[in-house]
This record gives structure tokens, sequence and C-alpha cells, in this order.
């Protein structure tokens, strides 16, 4: 068996077992004596990896991870006594399963109290195995319509995915992940067959474990499914080299759309230019835009409190920020971003409100309390992330597809300092790097 690397947190009193496979599977145990297992595999291909061509090959139609990832719970029926779906085996071990595609990965995943050998034995055989036909790919093609129509139909999605058009223009992370009605159409049993054997590689996946194994056990039972993937040299995931124009300014500073609804709701974006190259770097870049995000926009805040006292805002604004890059994309097209969203029938007041607090903090510096509480609090959503082994295995699965260690969450969120929340506001918080996207009742006039 492969060496075993044991990482532990004394804060935590926790530790996970990590080792690699010579077929170059990754592997991360951590033992829990909970009554449910889970377990997931974490495969490095996500939406904006499109744009990666194998062999000189042509560029992938959008939406092909999605679709590929419907197509992996299928198999030949003639191979396994008439049965056509993976579901079938996790159904059998009691096991809920599921998956999901985002910009950078697909997760495969499953959660038992019993049988958990054979429902591992069932996601580590669907994901190393493609069975598509010309029949099923249509099949496919007409469900994932309906989805791409019914997140047509979300106007708060709608409202958010322009705010991305806006702030980065034709950029891959603002590329629907289920593609469009169009794209999908050019999704072929040959494209899936082409994306499956560039991206679902051993050495471009990773498992989590959570539950009562041991590594041992678990890496002697993965040895016995992966038996068929040999060991030898592999070749690199291809690169991709997008033509798109990146600049730190916004494209557009205001977007508007129109849906059936009863309330304007708005989505105010920051684009975050100069980014850290580099996974590490930009988990610190993360973790100091998201303390300075709890810190100026939190509930408890003053911007919150006046807005919602003054009627000017609904119950329940929210605001977030994402940070990320993809190791199959030219660093340039890192991005980051933060969004602050919420129902108001008066979006553009709000906005001028926005800019007003944002020169007052500029003027007054980020109280250095507040900050503080912020940290805290992050502290404690970290970890309420090992409350269950479900989200103990997707925590450790995140941060491990990024090439980290989840147990330096706590160094890195010690080393940032209210002087690094304040640079970065300077940086982030500037006139040419915000755009306000609108989408108003269509019975309106405009």
């Amino acid at each position: 068996m492969s060496e075993l690397t044991l990482h532990t947190c004394a804060r935590l009193e926790e530790s996970y077992t990590e080792t690699r496979l010579s077929c170059g599977l990754r592997i991360l145990v951590c033992p829990k004596d909970r009554a449910t297992y889970h377990a997931a595999v974490s495969v490095g291909y996500g939406s904006m990896d499109r744009f990666a061509r194998r062999d000189g090959g042509r560029t992938l139609p959008m939406g092909t991870a999605h679709f590929l990832e419907h197509k992996m719970f299928e198999r030949d029926p003639a191979l396994h006594h008439g049965s056509d779906s993976y579901d079938d085996d996790f159904a059998a071990c009691g096991a809920e399963s599921n998956a999901y595609t985002s910009h950078d990965r697909t997760v495969y995943y499953f959660s038992c109290t019993d049988r958990f050998p054979d429902a591992l034995t069932a996601l580590l055989s669907m994901v190393s195995e493609l069975y598509v036909t010309s029949e099923s790919v249509t099949r496919e093609r007409d469900i994932i319509a309906e989805e791409i129509r019914m997140n047509a139909d979300d106007p708060w999605e709608k409202c958010c995915a322009a705010a991305r058009t806006a702030l980065f223009g034709r950029h891959p992370v603002q590329e629907e992940i289920c593609g469009s009605e169009a794209s999908i159409r050019r999704i072929t049993p040959t494209v899936l067959r082409e994306a499956f054997h560039t991206f679902y590689r051993p050495d471009n996946m990773v498992l989590t474990v959570c539950g009562r194994v041991t590594p041992e056990e678990v890496c002697s039972l993965v040895q016995k499914i992966m038996v068929r993937f040999p060991d030898g040299e592999r070749y690199a995931i291809p690169a991709a080299s997008p033509r798109m124009r990146v600049r730190p300014a916004v494209f557009s500073s205001r977007m508007t759309t129109r849906r059936p609804i009863s309330k304007p709701i708005f989505c105010i974006g920051v684009k975050c230019p100069e980014l850290p190259v580099g996974r590490k770097a930009l988990w610190r870049r993360d973790l100091t835009m998201s303390a300075l995000c709890e810190t100026l926009f939190s509930h408890a805040g003053d911007f919150y409190s006046d807005l919602f006292e003054r009627g000017l805002v609904s119950p329940g604004m929210s605001y977030g920020y994402l940070v990320g890059d993809s190791p199959r994309l030219p660093a340039r097209l890192a991005y980051g971003y933060f969004d602050l969203s919420g129902e108001s029938d008066c979006p553009e007041e709000v906005f001028g409100e926005f800019l007003s607090f944002v020169e007052r903090i500029r003027e007054n510096g980020i109280p250095e309390a507040d900050f503080s509480r912020a940290k805290r609090i992050l502290y404690a959503e970290f970890v309420a992330g090992f409350d269950t082994t479900e989200d103990i295995a997707a925590l450790l699965s995140s941060y491990a597809t990024d090439g980290l260690c989840a147990y330096d969450f706590f160094a890195v969120l010690d080393s940032i300092t209210s002087a690094d929340a304040e640079e970065l506001f300077d940086q982030t918080f500037r006139d040419s790097q915000y755009t306000l996207s609108v989408v108003l009742p269509s019975e309106e006039d405009p």
C-alpha cells in the first residue's frame, strides 16, 4: 500500500490521512465514529474547461462537463443484469447519491449507514467508465434543455448572471454551467467520450471518505476497484488559452432586464483586480475579502440596518465573495468578485447608498472591533463544517482539490490583519470596478 501522510489539527482535535495510489488517485480518509458514511469523488473538470484542447482538438461545447455528469450515472444494461443505472446499486445499499458541476470541478458523492464497501464500489466504478449511445444522449438533451429553461426563468439567477457578464465580459466564469439550448445540441457521444478520456483519470481525481473506516481498509478496497488503471507515464491535462480580453475595469456599469416579478431585484457587483498567482495566495485573498465583506455588510452592521429601517431593502439582503482560478486556464483569467443582492423598490437609491457608505469607510477606516468580530465569525463557520461526515468530507475534498490542507485555515486567517483589509479595500472598491444589475417587473414602464 502507498505511504500514508497524517494531517492533524490540535485546535479541533481532528485528523485525516492522505495517500496517492500508483495509478495517481489521491485518497483522503477521516475516520469518524458516526452512524453515517460519506464519500465523494472530485474530478478536475468543470464548465471553464471547455477551452482546454487535447492534442490540438476543438473547443468543447458549452455545458459539456454538466452533460457528462448526467451521463456518468448510466451504464450498459447488458453487462449489469439489465440494470441501466448506477442508481440501482446505490439504492440497493440504502445510499443517497448525487452529483454537481461547478466552474472548475465535477463532484459525485453518496451517504449511507450500511454496506459502505458496496456503495464505494458503485461510486468508483461509475466515474471509471462511460456508456453513451445516440439515443440516450438525445433523451438527456431534452432533460437538460428543460433545466436550462427553468434557470432562465429564475429572476435571481438572471440578475446575478447579468452582473457577472458586466464585470468580466466574455470570460469562462460567466458562462452557463448547464450550457445553452443551442450549445447542448452540439454535444454528441463523440464529444462526451473525448471529454471523459481527457479528464476522467485517476490522477485528476480526489476521493474523500469520512465514517467508521480506517485508511487501510479504504485503500485496500480502492486498489481492488482501480486495478483496471495501469501504472505508468501520465500525459498532462491540456491547458487552454482562450482569446479573451482581460482588464481591471468592468465591461459595463449597468445591466437591466425584465421578468414577471412583483418587486425589483438588484445585484451590485464589485470586480477584484490584481489577483495574486497561486492557490495559496488566492486562498489568503479569499479569506481577507470574506472578512472585509463580513465587517462591512453583515446584517448586524450599520449599512444593512440603515437600509432596512428606512424600507429601502426587503429582509434577507445577501452578500458574498468568490475568488478562483483553474490550473487548466492561464493565470490572467483568475477571477474574484463581491456581490450584494436583494429586493428593493429603488435599486438606484440602494446603489447610491452603497457608494456613500464606501466613501465613509474610505475616509474613516475599517473599525478594528468589527473586523475582529468578522474573523471570529469566519472561524465559527469553518468549525461548524466538522459537524457531520457529509460536511467533513465536502470540506476536506474542496480544499484538497485546490491542492490545500484544510487545517491551514487557522494559520492563514490568524495572519490576516486589519491593515491587510484596508489595503484590499482600497484596491477593490473603486468606481471603475462597480456594476449594478437590476431586474424590473415586466409590466412597469422603462
